[in-house]
């Protein structure tokens, strides 16, 4: 017994030595990018291995040694053993599976955080230079569409200037034209026969009915059109309805939306700390393009009523037309009265007339005169509607030039949008991809929850097995005690045949005793046979990977082995009685072997349950942090899509506002287009009046009266005009020569203030050239009186040292005489003397030793 103590002493021994000479090369070769509980679980169950692999070839070993005598029991352990390293081997595989299994995971999982952090930095660059583009292209657009307006404000007022002038123009016209219209009359009525003037009556009434008809034609016209643009301003008060509707539900589902985001925003600020700032930046940019878009839907309403306006104006011009086309209606109709009044009183005329004819052609000289200086008048109103029929030329231009340059941002904004476009396919293979790897995540879980539920079968199994070896025992200390009493039976038989074989026992004690040794040699490798068994088994639940079936037929096979041991007992026993106390107390340690292996496989159990504790906790671990990253994972795609939705409403809006402004820029053109047809139509009916004008010329001769009249009232007012020039001008003249006085005035000022000020920086730069000769003569000053004091120090001491006389005063006076010429010089600068700069130098006076 002391032997094989001392043999399980030394195996132990030899574990331990082996142990830690191994379990710290593993980790080493483990790859350095698992995390900690892996790499830990993964070195130690390594370690383990390597324990079964030496603890096996020590058993090898130990065999080899002890049973080289039994050829048999040396064969099945070393069956056993090789199946114990299949068994281990297989274990490292499948260990080396799953580390390679954890490995790729993490690079899984870690190749996955960089595709998504990489997916969503350049998600959100793109949105941001998206974003950055829309934002200067719609600055440019906006600065360009208020250049335009701008440009076409001021058209349209220069237009209505010169809609104006043609006003006054075709009002002069229409003057001129009912005044030779009565001309024509009366030359018809001069001309012709006095038979003829029914005629004529008649072509005229004829005439007048024409007109009236086409007045008539042309009124209702005008109030069709006005009819229509009643019916354009009713559809446009309509279509702002529409949209004031529109803007409404669009702000309240803004709102709505606004609500949603910011609960969700509150629900997601408990759990996620770190996306606060993003969606507050989403809510800013949200509320940004809120007020942006109250802005545009503000300038919209603006530039409709701004239109409303504009209609309203066109109304009332062409009303204003209406009601003068109406005058002119009743004044023609007043005309052709007092044309026919004028006929009757022209025939009583005629004599006057011929008398007055002569004198007359003179005055038609100098009217013909006046009518060629309104002709040159008229000819540069002319000029200027054809330099106004250019400039609406270049506007024309500037028009197409606006469009081409629309067109340009409309291909720019289908670019941009074929660019979302990509990216959401960018996304959408992300999240592909994404799903993939959640299905070979839900499939490694799949794989882990099958490997806990045949870990827990093992174990169940495990322990049946352990109760069945628990009951096999009870029933081997059972047989046992049998065998005690029939051992005790046997005693009582034996005595008497103890006399005669005596002899044969002293024979046959070196042989028991031979035989005992070797029975005792295989206990002893039976316990260690358990213990190796109990090792395995620990490191197999440990493991949580060897099969239950094995380590049942080797225990079997153990039992049949123990049964033979104990039937060959029985028989040593019935044939010595000193056998028998020998296996009686081998029993006894057996059974104290038993209760120690019993505690140890307790002890094992309960290591193994922590093990598969830790395990289990690692596992959880694990499962939690990948439940962690894909929640991860999963918000930052929520929020990639948040920030694409965003970007799309931006882009949508974009649109709508390209669209306002393609439709106002549309109205703007017609409204050019109709403003050019009313000036061209103008312009034609200006030549026909000017063509009329022209042929009408040789009637106008005869109005003498009239004309001389017209001469009178226009030098009046031409003499009113110079009078109002001439003051004017005075008034001019009087500002002009305040001005220039004012203007004397101020650049004397001026100058005075330069010498003031001139002379303030002289002054300033003396003050600060003195202050800078009083600051070196201090110090100067300064110097000689720390040197006359040091003289006074050594002449002081050397007049005590030596006894020598006090010096005279006179060398104190000469050493004293730089100082106070400085100090005049200091009272001369002060009081207003100024020296020059190179006058006062402080090593200009004499060093005093």
């Amino acid at each position: 017994m002391i032997g094989i103590g001392q043999m399980l002493l030394s195996s132990k021994k030899d574990k331990a030595a082996v142990r830690p000479s191994t379990a710290p090369t593993e980790p080493s070769q483990q790859p350095p990018e698992h995390p900690p509980r892996q790499i830990g679980s993964a070195a130690s169950a390594t370690s383990e291995l390597l324990q079964l692999r030496i603890e096996n070839s020590d058993l090898r070993r130990r065999l080899e040694d002890a049973l080289s005598h039994q050829d048999e029991s040396k064969m099945e352990l070393l069956q056993l053993l090789e199946e114990q390293t299949s068994q281990t081997n297989h274990l490292q595989s499948k260990c080396d599976e799953l580390a390679v299994g954890f490995v790729e995971i993490d690079k899984e999982r870690r190749l996955l955080r960089k595709s998504a952090d990489d997916v969503r930095t350049d998600a959100m660059l793109e949105v941001e230079q998206t974003r950055a583009e829309c934002e200067k292209r719609t600055g440019r657009l906006e600065r360009h569409i208020k250049m335009r307006e701008k440009e076409v404000e001021t058209l349209a007022e220069r237009i209505r200037e010169q809609e104006r002038r043609i006003e006054v123009v075709v009002c002069e016209n229409n003057g001129r034209q009912a005044k030779v219209e009565a001309l024509e009359d009366e030359l018809e009525g001069l001309i012709r026969i006095v038979q003829s003037e029914r005629e004529e009556r008649k072509k005229m009434s004829a005439e007048h009915e024409k007109s009236m008809e086409v007045a008539r034609t042309e009124l209702q016209e005008r109030r069709e059109s006005e009819l229509g643009l009643k019916q354009q301003v009713q559809d446009l008060q309509q279509t702002m309805d529409a949209e004031k509707e529109r803007s409404r539900s669009r702000e309240e589902a803004l709102k709505r939306d606004l609500d949603g985001k910011v609960t969700d925003m509150a629900n997601l600020l408990q759990d996620q700390t770190l996306s606060k700032i993003e969606h507050e930046q989403a809510l800013q940019t949200i509320q940004d393009n809120l007020v942006a878009q109250k802005v545009a839907f503000e300038t919209l309403r603006n530039e409709k009523d701004g239109i409303i306006n504009a209609l309203q104006l066109k109304v009332d011009e062409k009303s204003a037309a209406i009601l003068c086309l109406k005058s002119e209606m009743n004044q023609l109709e007043a005309n052709f009265l007092q044309s026919s009044d004028a006929v009757s009183q022209l025939k009583g005329d005629l004599n006057d007339l011929r008398s007055s004819h002569q004198m007359a052609q003179e005055e038609l000289k100098a009217t013909i005169y006046l009518l060629e200086k309104e002709n040159g008048e008229l000819a540069d109103k002319a000029v200027q509607l054809v330099n106004s029929t250019e400039k609406l030329g270049d506007l024309q231009a500037k028009h197409t030039a606006l469009q081409t340059s629309y067109a340009s941002l409309v291909q720019e904004h289908s670019v941009l949008r074929q660019q979302l476009s990509e990216l959401e396919g960018q996304m959408e293979r992300t999240m592909a991809a994404f799903n993939e790897e959640k299905n070979a995540g839900n499939k490694l879980r799949s794989q882990l929850r099958e490997l806990n539920i045949q870990l827990k079968e093992d174990c169940s199994a495990r322990n049946n097995e352990k109760l069945t070896l628990e009951r096999e025992l009870a029933g081997a200390n059972d047989v046992i005690l049998k065998i005690q009493e029939e051992a005790k039976a046997l005693r009582a038989r034996l005595e008497a045949e103890v006399s005669s074989h005596r002899t044969e026992v002293e024979s046959l004690r070196t042989e028991h005793a031979a035989q005992i040794m070797t029975i005792e040699t295989s206990g002893a490798d039976v316990v260690s046979d358990l213990e190796d068994t109990i090792v395995a088994l620990r490191k197999e639940l440990a493991d949580n990977i060897l099969k239950h079936g094995e380590a049942f037929i080797e225990l079997k096979f153990e039992k049949e082995r123990v049964e033979c041991a104990l039937s060959d007992r029985e028989k040593v026993i019935m044939d010595n009685q000193d056998k028998i106390e020998k296996l009686t107390s081998y029993a006894k340690e057996r059974k104290e072997e038993a209760k120690l292996v019993m505690n140890d496989l307790a002890r094992v159990r309960r290591e193994c349950e922590d093990e598969t504790s830790k395990i289990r906790e690692e596992l959880q671990n694990s499962r939690v942090l990948h439940d962690k990253e894909l929640f991860q994972l999963q918000n930052i795609n929520e929020n990639l899509r948040s920030e694409l939705a965003a970007a799309k409403e931006q882009l949508s809006t974009k649109d709508e506002e390209f669209d306002r402004a393609r439709a106002t820029l549309s109205e703007r053109t017609n409204l050019l287009r109709n403003m050019v047809n009313q000036t061209k139509s103008y312009q034609s009916d200006y030549e026909r009046e000017y063509a009329r004008a022209n042929a009408l010329e040789e009637a106008v001769l005869t109005y003498k009266r009239q004309l001389n009249d017209a001469h009178n009232a226009s030098q009046r007012l031409e003499q009113e005009i110079h009078d109002k020039d001439t003051q004017y001008c005075d008034a001019i003249r009087n500002e002009r020569h305040q001005q220039k006085a004012m203007k004397v005035e101020f650049e004397s000022l001026r100058k005075s203030m330069e010498e003031v000020l001139r002379k303030n920086a002289e002054m300033e730069k003396n003050a600060e050239m003195l202050k800078d000769k009083v600051s070196r003569q201090e110090k100067y000053i300064g110097r000689l009186q720390d040197r006359e004091k040091q003289n006074r120090r050594s002449t002081n001491m050397s007049s005590k040292t030596s006894g020598i006389a006090r010096p005279s005063t006179a060398s104190l006076r000469q050493t004293k005489s730089p100082i106070r010429a400085k100090e005049r010089l200091t009272n001369k600068s002060l009081s207003g003397h100024t020296l020059p700069y190179n006058n006062a130098d402080e090593n200009g006076a004499p060093n005093v030793v």
